[in-house]
């Protein structure tokens, strides 16, 4: 049999038997293979929408950034942990977003729109880029 290499999830395994097939035995090689699993777009917004209800609150001054990031971080392990009970082989890391995934691309790359181009780099920005701020309607807009 073809054993897996070390760290590797995914492989073969064969098995060879004997039929036989109008009266004259033939061998046949039968290929079996075990499957994985992965999850591309779990939610991210956390069972109860965790993650919601701490944006708006952000965004009305309720909780500070460091306190967002916290409940970001929380759902974010929460869900891996699902994903892990639930029996998932290949868990995506590093693809989580706050809002808007497009966004955060656009400010991770510095694809900043002149209207937005005076506010500091980071999360306000990205927010201001979603929502709009005065002077400087959302893009969407």
């Amino acid at each position: 049999p073809i054993t897996p290499s070390q760290g590797e999830l995914t492989f073969c395994h064969l098995l060879s038997i004997d039929r036989i097939h109008q009266s004259s035995p033939q061998r046949q090689t039968l290929i079996m293979v075990l499957f994985t699993s992965g999850c591309l777009g779990f939610g991210r917004m956390g069972p109860n929408r965790e993650l919601k209800f701490a944006l708006e609150k952000y965004w009305r001054g309720d909780i500070d950034a460091a306190t967002l990031i916290a409940v970001a971080n929380q759902v974010e392990e929460l869900s891996w942990d699902m994903q892990n009970d639930a029996g998932i082989d290949k868990i995506t890391v590093g693809d989580f977003c706050l809002y808007d995934n497009v966004l955060q691309w656009a400010e991770w790359l510095g694809i900043i729109p002149s209207r937005f181009g005076s506010m500091q780099p980071g999360m306000d920005r990205m927010f201001a880029m979603a929502r709009g701020v005065d002077g400087a309607p959302a893009l969407s807009k």
